[in-house]
Formats: C-alpha cells, sequence, structure tokens
C-alpha cells in the first residue's frame, strides 16, 4: 500500500496581496503619465437653454383693484442665468381659441419672444456643431401646471422647426 504525503494548504497571505494592489496602482499611474492620459476632460455635456413659464406676481392698478393673473416667459442659459426680455400672456380667458386664432396667437409678444430665442439657441448650436463641439442641445421647458396647453403646443412646434439641432426638449411641471 503505497502512502500519500498530506500537503497543507498554504493560505494567502494579505500582506504580499496588498503588496501587488499597491504595484498595480502605480503601473497605471506610470502608464498614463507615460501616454498623456491625464489630458482627458471627460465627454462634454451638451448645450442647455431653458424656457420658464411661471405666474407672474399679483398687481394691482393705481386704484388699487387686482389685476387678471397672467403667466410671464422667462429664458435661461446653461449657466442659469438670464437670457434676453421677459414677457406677459394675457390673462387666461384672452388665450382661449374662441376668442384668439392660431395667428393671433403667434403675433402674442411672449410667442414672438419664445420663436426668437429658440431660433438664437438653435443657431448658436449649429455653430457650435460645425467647430466640432457635437452634442445636439437640449430644451427644458419648465411650466406651471396651470399653463395653458396651446403655449405648451406652440413651444414645442418652434422646438420641432430646430430639430436638426435641438436634441431634446424635456417639459417639467410644477
Amino acid at each position: 500500500m503505497a502512502f500519500r504525503t498530506l500537503r497543507t494548504r498554504k493560505e494567502l497571505e494579505i500582506v504580499s496581496l496588498i503588496d501587488v494592489v499597491f504595484m498595480l496602482i502605480i503601473f497605471g499611474l506610470v502608464i498614463s503619465v507615460a501616454w498623456g492620459v491625464t489630458d482627458y476632460t471627460g465627454p462634454t455635456l451638451p448645450k442647455t437653454f431653458s424656457i420658464v413659464i411661471t405666474r407672474a406676481p399679483v398687481q394691482y392698478d393705481p386704484q388699487g383693484t387686482r389685476l387678471p393673473d397672467h403667466l410671464m416667459v422667462e429664458f435661461f442659459d446653461t449657466e442659469g442665468n438670464q437670457v434676453g426680455d421677459t414677457a406677459s400672456f394675457p390673462d387666461d380667458d384672452a388665450l382661449s381659441t374662441d376668442l384668439m386664432d392660431a395667428d393671433q396667437f403667434d403675433e402674442l409678444p411672449p410667442c414672438r419672444l419664445i420663436r426668437e430665442q429658440i431660433e438664437d439657441f438653435a443657431r448658436s448650436v449649429r455653430g457650435a456643431e460645425s467647430e466640432g463641439e457635437g452634442e445636439k442641445a437640449v430644451i427644458h421647458v419648465q411650466v406651471t401646471r396651470d399653463t395653458k396647453t396651446r403655449i405648451v403646443n406652440y413651444i414645442t412646434r418652434q422646438c420641432v422647426e430646430f430639430q436638426t439641432n435641438i436634441g431634446w426638449v424635456r417639459l417639467v411641471t410644477r
């Protein structure tokens, strides 16, 4: 009968394992510096533009009578800085389709301002794409819950006209 020699299992030593991990980290750092990988800045974020429609603060005429509520539109760039003018829509009753047809609605000062701002933004994005800065832009539309659907549809139609430059339209209600 042949006897077998028993082998004892050798445990991994944690100290040598830590040494190997540190050597791999140092190797990675040396290689990345040698190949110039330290210049990596990460992906560029797409250019964004915000259209914010809010309820205007309560206003009173000189006699102290409360003026009708109305919505106002404001515009903000990627950094959150206000861009351009603000404009106010007429009161909610005047925006109904019974009182104002599509052509009259399109010519309201806030609608013209929305159209101009989206067009300017799309033009700036087109310039950035031609310079190789790449991604399609994003328009954030932030509205109150009581914003008329007609206004949101108008903004969406304007964005669709520039769909080659505007990749996303994000609608947020608050």
